[in-house]
């Protein structure tokens, strides 16, 4: 058993097969490869009205998250609202990041969300959750887009 910086370790270095190793080419002069856009990997693909509406909702103030592999998207104006309490007092926000693909941060300057604004929540094609807790919403205007949206789960709690 090997020792290294007071760690017993279970293997030599000696026992590690050796790397094959070949002669490196010398570079290419020439104009340098053209690269592809950096994106997160994984990154799934959202409509110019998706993206359209998200930034409307985020100036609105809503925290939203789009998960890796399903798309899916949830829009909340609680979080938002904590997020941006945290900002105001110089705490980082939190972020799991788990399955997470994109994180929208709430802004702090926009209006608030009101019934005509459920329309941005239309153009979102993989909703699955909203918190419109917080918000100028109406109990008339949350009933029919729950009834319009059935596989939407629609909250209207406020985070502790």
């Amino acid at each position: 058993m090997a020792t290294v910086t007071g760690v017993s370790c279970g293997w030599l270095a000696d026992e590690l097969p050796v790397p094959a190793q070949s002669a490196l080419e010398p570079a290419q002069p020439g104009a340098p490869p053209v690269l592809a856009p950096l994106q997160p990997a994984g990154s799934l693909a959202l409509s110019g009205s998706e993206v359209s509406a998200i930034e409307e909702l985020r100036h609105r103030g809503a925290s939203i998250t789009v998960f890796r592999g399903s798309g899916d998207v949830v829009v909340h104006f609680p979080l938002g609202d904590l997020e941006r309490q945290w900002r105001r007092d110089c705490l980082p926000s939190w972020s799991c990041g788990v399955a997470v693909d994109r994180d929208f941060t709430p802004d702090d300057t926009g209006p608030p969300m009101t019934d005509m604004d459920l329309v941005y929540l239309d153009r979102i094609s993989r909703l699955v959750r909203v918190n419109l807790g917080g918000t100028q919403v109406s109990e008339e205007a949350i009933a029919s887009f729950r009834q319009a949206y059935p596989h939407v789960l629609v909250e209207t709690g406020v985070v502790p």
